[in-house]
């Protein structure tokens, strides 16, 4: 469990409010457990140098669990990962829905 795990527990159990990531929480909102305060107030972790990095061997970039992994992390985190540079994907693009 990380921060993050801890801070969305905490504001779930009644604790206070938290500044989450929006794929952390978003069933939490859709579902109605969570509300977002301050509608007009967005962060984008891109601005801040913030990036998700998935780095495995070369010679792995198309094995069905490396794909697997990172097809996972693009759905969670809502963001389309990049061409891969040294075998190290990166930074990508909003995915839409």
């Amino acid at each position: 469990m990380n921060n993050s795990d801890l801070l969305r527990d905490a504001v779930l159990g009644g604790l206070g409010i938290a500044l989450l990531a929006e794929w952390l929480v978003r069933e939490d909102v859709a579902t109605g457990r969570l509300q977002r305060l301050f509608a007009d107030y967005t962060v984008n972790p891109f601005d801040n140098g913030v990036y998700i990095y998935a780095a495995y061997l070369p010679n792995r970039r198309h094995s069905r669990k490396v794909q697997a992994f990172l097809g996972f992390l693009e759905e969670r985190v809502g963001y389309r990962l990049t061409s891969p540079i040294g075998g190290v994907e990166g930074r990508g693009e909003q995915v839409d829905g």
